[in-house]
């Protein structure tokens, strides 16, 4: 007997199918061959694009490309990723491997010293002080190139630790001066533009997919991007606006103000310090802004402010990080 599934044409279920979780959609796989050809085509496939380069190594080894046509190829590497990847990862004792890149000590000239660093596939970028990044091979951890953009023309700089931020295919790099954001294509490390602002120096720097976050001035200014497509990266500017308000309970400032990022979340932290009241002594509170990235890249307003500050506890909150699926981790 033929059910009203049956019947719907193929654009139809592949449109109600999309609206489920994976964790949905992989046992109605076992439905039928139209609900199975259906999820593998258009959800399988497209989970085993969206792993990281390790695992894409592994995969192109038994023959999958982004490309694959083989279905039970598709299927059978999906169970063995989604299902296999995480026991493996927990169950495994990773070998580990060192090697000295470069020593730095007191003393010696700061450019020797590493202030950021980030991986991208088999690179690992590492920021140096003064804004040059060089590019190692993460296999032997040679060093294979320099970023070009990295010199110091002429003039007063601020001798500020260099930052990196990378998503997707897209490297955000810190200007020595701290006014600019130099913008690499990781597939072949060209800089493919460069993003200014007057407001101030620029202290911190968060990307996702369609937006770069600077941190200036106390304020959040961000620049609609695709980071996918580094080649078309020019930056259009999103807006601005002040992640803290000048108020007379905090006359000074620390300059610990940091953000990441998201596709749903933008979150901020700062440490301010606090006048208290009678005794004229100080006391810093730190604060964590949490706010909702909409889908065109509108940045919200602060949810719960009144709920921003942390406990008295807290003496200071060190760094923080975002999954993609919404946990945040804060070092305190």
């Amino acid at each position: 007997m033929m059910s009203s599934f049956d019947i719907l044409p193929t654009e139809v279920l592949e449109k109600i199918l999309s609206h489920l979780e994976l964790s949905s959609l992989a046992p109605l796989s076992h439905v039928c061959s139209r609900w199975r050809d259906i999820i593998t085509r258009r959800h399988f496939q497209t989970y085993l694009v969206s792993q990281e380069f390790s695992v894409h190594k592994q995969l192109v080894a038994a023959d999958w490309d982004w490309g694959c046509q083989d279905s039970n190829l598709i299927r059978t590497l999906f169970w063995r990723v989604y299902r296999q990847l995480e026991e493996a990862w927990s169950s495994a004792t990773p070998s580990t491997r060192e090697t000295v890149v470069g020593v730095f000590s007191p003393g010696d000239a700061p450019s020797h010293r590493v202030t950021d660093m980030v991986v991208f596939k088999d690179k690992l970028y590492l920021a140096m002080e003064g804004c040059v990044v060089n590019v190692h091979d993460i296999n032997n951890f040679q060093h294979v190139d320099t970023l070009e953009g990295g010199e110091v023309e002429g003039g007063e700089h601020l001798t500020r630790s260099c930052q990196l931020v990378r998503h997707c295919n897209t490297l955000a790099v810190s200007s020595p001066g701290r006014d600019k954001v130099r913008l690499y294509n990781c597939e072949t490390d060209e800089m493919v533009g460069e993003i200014e602002t007057r407001l101030g120096p620029i202290y911190n720097l968060a990307m996702n997919d369609r937006l770069l976050v600077c941190l200036s001035g106390w304020s959040c200014l961000a620049w609609r991007i695709n980071s996918s497509r580094p080649e078309t990266v020019r930056g259009q500017f999103q807006g601005l606006f002040p992640d803290f308000q000048p108020s007379d309970q905090f006359q000074n400032w620390l300059e610990i103000h940091a953000a990441v990022v998201n596709s749903d979340w933008l979150v901020t932290r700062a440490t301010r310090m606090r006048t208290q009241v009678g005794t004229g002594g100080t006391r810093s509170v730190s604060f964590l802004h949490v706010r909702r990235v909409g889908p065109d890249g509108h940045i919200g307003p602060v949810i719960r402010p009144e709920s921003a500050a942390m406990p008295e506890s807290v003496v200071e909150m060190n760094s923080m990080t975002l999954s993609e699926n919404s946990l945040l981790a804060v070092l305190v």
